[in-house]
C-alpha cells in the first residue's frame, strides 16, 4: 500500500532536479539547472553592458575540483539588452550530487549550484513533451492492470488530483484542468497504483507557467 512514507521518499527525490545559483555575481542575472531525460540542462542570463570572450562550463564532484566540460566561444553578453544561454550536459553524473559554475573570462567565475540527476530504472514513468505548457501525455512503465489509480503531488507533497486509468498505459494531461501555483515552473510527481496500493509507476515533469 502506498503510505505516507513512500510519497514522501518520491518527494525527497523529487527536490533536487531544479536548482538556483545564489548569484552575487554583476554579470549574471540569473543561473539554474534542471534534469531532463537524463541530461542535466542548464540556463543562466547576463546582464546588459556584461561581456565576455568565452564561457567555460565547469562540473565538479566536491564543489572544490572543477574541470571544464564545455565551453560557448565567442563573444558572451551584449552591451544593451541581456542574453540567454543554455548548455546540455549529455554525459552527466547519474544519482549523485554534481556541481556547476560558469567560467566568464576576465570576469571571473560564478557561483557554483548542486544538482542530483535522480535516474529510475524501474517502474518509472515518462512524460511527453517534457517541460511543457498545456498538454503532455504521461506513459507508464507497463500496462495497468484493469485499472490504475493516479495520482498527482506537488513539490510540497499536497496531493492535486487523482483519477482512475483502465486498460491504458496511458494519460493525456491537461494543464488547464489543475492549478498549482503561480511560479514560473512546477514540478509534479505522478504515482499511478493498483487498486490495493501497489505502486506500477513513478514519474514527474516540469508544467512551465
Amino acid at each position: 500500500m502506498m503510505t505516507k512514507k513512500s510519497i514522501l521518499f518520491y518527494l525527497l527525490l523529487l527536490l533536487p532536479l531544479v536548482t538556483f545559483s545564489q548569484l552575487y555575481h554583476p554579470a549574471l542575472r540569473d543561473f539554474s539547472a534542471f534534469t531532463l531525460d537524463r541530461n542535466v540542462v542548464l540556463r543562466w542570463t547576463m546582464n546588459p553592458g556584461s561581456t565576455c570572450f568565452g564561457t567555460g562550463i565547469l562540473r565538479s564532484t566536491d564543489n572544490i575540483n572543477f574541470t571544464a566540460i564545455g565551453s560557448i566561444e565567442g563573444v558572451c553578453g551584449n552591451t544593451e539588452v541581456p542574453v540567454s544561454y543554455t548548455f546540455v550536459d549529455s554525459f552527466p553524473l547519474i544519482n549523485k550530487t554534481a556541481y556547476y559554475k560558469l567560467s566568464l573570462g576576465l570576469l571571473g567565475e560564478s557561483n557554483s549550484l548542486s544538482i542530483i540527476n535522480i535516474v529510475l530504472e524501474d517502474n518509472k514513468a515518462i512524460a511527453k513533451p517534457q517541460p511543457f505548457k498545456q498538454y503532455t501525455l504521461i506513459q507508464f512503465a507497463e500496462t495497468p492492470i484493469d485499472q490504475a489509480i493516479l495520482t498527482f503531488f506537488s513539490i510540497d507533497g499536497r496531493k492535486i488530483y487523482e483519477t482512475k486509468v483502465i486498460n491504458s498505459n496511458e494519460y493525456f494531461y491537461n494543464a488547464g484542468n489543475f492549478y498549482v501555483n503561480n511560479d514560473y515552473s512546477q514540478h509534479i510527481l505522478f504515482v499511478a497504483t493498483r487498486p490495493d496500493g501497489q505502486i506500477i509507476s513513478t514519474g514527474l515533469f516540469v508544467q512551465l507557467q
